[in-house]
């Protein structure tokens, strides 16, 4: 079972005494309290779960985007970003727009 820190102290405070006061109890406290706070966030399933919806919606506009540029629902400011890696002799980048601009000359 997951303890807080509290609950994790007062167990300490159980087993030793509340007036122990030695330095290894003391070294024990601090261990415990700079280990379960260091840097732990307190509800990391929540960004987790705002982190999954968020690329749920980015791979839904993907395939989305991915899909309609196959049934020829591709607009003039999508079809600009798909773009070939090809370069022409002259260092200019090769588009769609220029092979179907090619093949229609």
């Amino acid at each position: 079972m997951k303890r807080t820190l509290d609950e994790l102290l007062n167990a300490v405070n159980a087993i030793v005494g509340e007036d122990n006061t030695s330095d290894a109890v003391i070294s024990l406290i601090e261990d415990l309290t700079d280990t379960l706070t260091e840097e732990t966030p307190e509800d990391p399933g929540e960004d987790l779960a705002a982190e999954v919806e968020r690329l749920k919606g980015e791979l839904e506009a993907e395939k989305k985007r991915y899909k309609d540029r196959f049934f020829g629902k591709v607009d003039d400011e999508t079809e600009d970003e798909i773009e070939t890696e090809d370069e022409k002799p002259d260092g200019l980048t090769i588009t769609t727009k220029d092979i179907f601009k090619d093949k229609e000359d």
